[in-house]
């Protein structure tokens, strides 16, 4: 990432095809985006982002943290979180760590913007 450009948003997707997804409904925001290889790569010094978008399965107690950790050092940012399948005790673990959306594979393009957006200005207020 180049120091001293702006990257709204950091995300975390393994799957290609998401990746596209992720990065389409972002581009029609205007908003720019890093990708990630893994969930401990959030943690190199950058700018701060806007958000961050984190795939995650579901159970994955390490991702729980990462999020946990996301929200410690940056409370203002927005944080959501896509799982394989809803399973709503790990969904309020997520929650609970700090996401501010938790959303189940296939996500559609506006879901995501909505989300990210709705978050975004929230947190400004």
């Amino acid at each position: 990432m180049a120091q001293g450009r702006v990257t709204h948003c950091i995300i975390f997707e393994p799957d290609l095809s998401c990746r596209q997804t992720l990065e389409n409904a972002l581009a029609s925001i205007c908003w720019t985006v890093a990708f990630v290889e893994s969930l401990s790569d959030i943690f190199l010094p950058t700018n701060a982002p806007w958000a961050f978008l984190l795939a995650v399965e579901s159970g994955d107690l390490g991702a729980v943290e990462s999020i946990r950790d996301i929200r410690a050092n940056g409370t203002d940012v927005v944080i959501c979180v896509l799982v394989e399948e809803i399973s709503p005790d790990f969904d309020r673990q997520v929650t609970e760590a700090g996401a501010d959306s938790v959303f189940a594979k296939p996500v559609q393009e506006k879901e995501i913007v909505e989300a990210l957006v709705s978050g975004f200005l929230s947190r400004r207020r």
